[in-house]
């Protein structure tokens, strides 16, 4: 904990551990009721300066007046304040009255920024050190985000903790200095013999303080910290590298996919970096298969087409996933030089006992018959929507109903024990 090192503090206040003793000695902190309450002072002049130590005095010995009540305030730093509040709505006029205070003093309003953190007295065993530092964690927050009001708890600080591990450790493997990342395979099998004509790459994120992490979170941690794009190339990466280990260990190699988000293969050099990467393993391209989500694909029709078009070229092929999920034109379809479309999982899911649901999916799978499409249908789960969709039409599936996504080593067993792949038909 930070504790008081300023000088113009009013003595009365000046020390943290004082303050505290005081809090312990009178008993007013009950759980569930009230909260701690930590202000934040900024100085947003353009060239700084303006919170001189002066106004400082006159804002804290206001708000000490005004707020701070028989215990006063207590401080950490020159620039944090603690009150305690029985009403949360306390914090709009603590507010205001700072900015008052140094608006008195002849210093500009928008020059002054307050924020208000909040820490409410909950009962789960929260110690007094525990309020504190949460309270000044929401200070912090609310004053340089300038939203005014911040709210912490001990679940929220937990929650981001471990955020904070996750972006460390990815960021580590993304940069080689751990093996917290892999990539495993999903078999796709041919809708008549069953046997396996391709896969998908998935990835996977064992973080070596916090354990497995789901593909969910893993996919909203390389968000927050901005290394989606960074996560895809890492991902297409080690899949193309796969395929040139496949074909070293005498195994004729099958498809497979890798789903990136529209940004990275919309991101300029997309295309270039595949290419070299093919170049690199020796890789064939047709060997490969990029999956881009229709929803994000239809946004931009224009670059979508120009972005698939340089992909094809490249002779890799292109599969719109999640279809059915917003309903692609015919003339989007006809623009866009896909290869494959993947009927979305919900269709699968639904269409066995919905009729409408069921129409749609055979509506797809006719429409990608009229363009020549090979269709692939995600999460089968039973015999039953296997034999349905084979029956209408549809190609390849993949689901658990066949195989659960393998690790690399089982993915190489498996297609050694099969004797090879076969072709789609």
């Amino acid at each position: 904990m930070d504790y008081p090192s300023a000088n113009h503090i009013p003595p009365s206040d000046r020390s943290l551990i004082e303050w505290t003793h005081k809090l312990a000695s009178k008993a007013v902190l009950r759980p569930g009721q009230g909260a701690m309450l930590c202000i934040e002072l900024k100085d947003r002049s353009r060239d700084g300066g303006q919170l001189t130590p002066a106004r400082l005095t006159a804002i804290w010995e206001r708000l000490g007046r005004d707020f701070g009540g028989e215990l006063g305030l207590g401080f950490l730093g020159e620039l944090r304040g603690l009150a305690l509040a029985n009403d949360e709505s306390a914090w709009i006029s603590i507010a205001a009255a700072a900015v008052e205070a140094a608006t008195a003093e002849g210093m500009a309003g928008h020059d002054i920024g307050v924020g208000v953190g909040l820490a409410r007295l909950e009962s789960r065993g929260q110690s007094l050190d525990d309020v504190i530092r949460l309270s000044a964690k929401a200070a912090h927050e609310a004053c340089h985000s300038g939203i005014g009001l911040a709210q912490w708890n001990i679940a929220q600080e937990v929650r981001e903790e471990r955020a904070s591990i996750l972006r460390r450790s990815l960021r580590g493997a993304l940069g080689g200095q751990v093996d917290d990342l892999r990539v495993i395979f999903q078999p796709k099998v041919n809708a008549g013999t069953r046997e396996i004509v391709g896969a998908e790459a998935l990835v996977r994120f064992r973080c070596t303080e916090v354990g497995e992490i789901s593909a969910v979170e893993l996919l909203s941690i390389a968000e927050s910290c901005g290394e989606l794009e960074r996560l895809d190339r890492w991902v297409l990466g080690l899949a193309v590298e796969c395929q040139s280990n496949f074909r070293v260990q005498g195994i004729e190699p099958v498809p497979i996919a890798v789903n990136v988000r529209a940004t990275t293969a919309f991101a300029p050099g997309f295309t270039q970096f595949l290419g070299s990467l093919l170049t690199t393993f020796g890789v064939e391209p047709h060997l490969i298969e990029i999956e881009l989500r229709e929803g994000e694909t239809v946004k931009n029709i224009a670059l979508s087409e120009r972005v698939i078009a340089s992909l094809r070229d490249l002779g890799v092929s292109v599969a719109l996933d999640d279809f059915g999920t917003r309903r692609s034109t015919l003339a989007d379809l006809g623009r866009l030089r896909v290869t494959s479309l993947k009927l979305d999982r919900s269709i699968v899911r639904e269409m066995m006992s919905d009729p409408s649901v069921r129409q749609i999916a055979h509506g797809m799978l006719h429409l990608a018959r009229v363009l020549e499409l090979e269709t692939v249908a995600v999460g089968i789960e039973t015999e039953e929507q296997a034999v349905h969709l084979a029956s209408a039409g549809c190609q390849v599936l993949q689901g658990f109903h066949f195989y659960k996504p393998l690790e690399s080593e089982d993915f190489v067993r498996c297609l050694q024990a099969l004797g090879g792949p076969a072709m789609a038909g």
